[in-house]
């Protein structure tokens, strides 16, 4: 039993490293990202920004029904699919991220204007 422990454990490590499977590699360097509102949701000219917690809602939040990997952001507590918005960032599967982000809440999910990764 012993002697199988091993290979499993070593089979693990390059998922750890590389984050969510399917998803492009990660970028090592921190950068600060915008990200604009899609035309159906219009993004209000004084939308007010307010500091959230953004991860992969598979990978991170582990949300019931979601099958891939898919933007989220905590709201009171509470893990909400992140919609509005084109948010592609592999690093979201590895950990959680703090960004400046404009939006409400509709129909369980989070409907952002405006999103800026710090």
């Amino acid at each position: 039993m012993k002697r199988f422990a091993a290979p499993i454990l070593l089979s693990a490590v390059p998922l750890l490293m590389l984050g969510c499977p399917g998803s492009p590699p990660r970028d090592t360097q921190a950068t600060s990202k915008v990200v604009e509102t899609h035309d159906a949701v219009p993004a209000a000219a004084d939308a007010h920004l307010a500091k959230m917690e953004v991860a992969c809602a598979h990978c991170v939040y582990h949300l019931d029904g979601v099958d891939a990997c898919a933007p989220a952001t905590m709201v009171d507590g509470k893990p909400m699919l992140l919609t509005g918005v084109d948010l592609e960032d592999p690093s979201l599967c590895v950990g959680p991220k703090e960004a400046m982000v404009a939006g409400e809440v509709k129909d369980g999910e989070f409907v952002a204007n405006k999103i800026e990764l710090e």
